[in-house]
């Protein structure tokens, strides 16, 4: 009795096939959508931050002195743009 190897692989094939090419699609589309939202959702944060510091009204230079900070790192993060951290 003769069999179709040809036959039999594709049988096998059909069991052990993983998600079609539309499904692989769908997940990657979800990965991409959720990295965008994230990037999005921190880049406004930043900039919410950033506008924030850039509207301080008391004297900024006390401000970095009493929390131990540098002279001018306040201006300087104020005025990053908001893609850098």
């Amino acid at each position: 009795m003769k069999t179709n190897c040809r036959s039999n692989f594709s049988e096998f094939s059909k069991d052990v096939a993983g998600p079609s090419i539309s499904q692989w699609a769908i997940v990657k589309r979800k990965t991409v959508e959720k990295t965008l939202m994230t990037y999005a959702r921190r880049w406004f944060r930043r900039h919410q931050l950033r506008n924030a510091l850039s509207n301080i009204k008391m004297d900024v230079e006390l401000v970095e002195k009493d929390i131990g900070l540098a002279k001018g790192s306040l201006y300087q993060e104020a005025y990053k743009p908001f893609w850098q951290e």
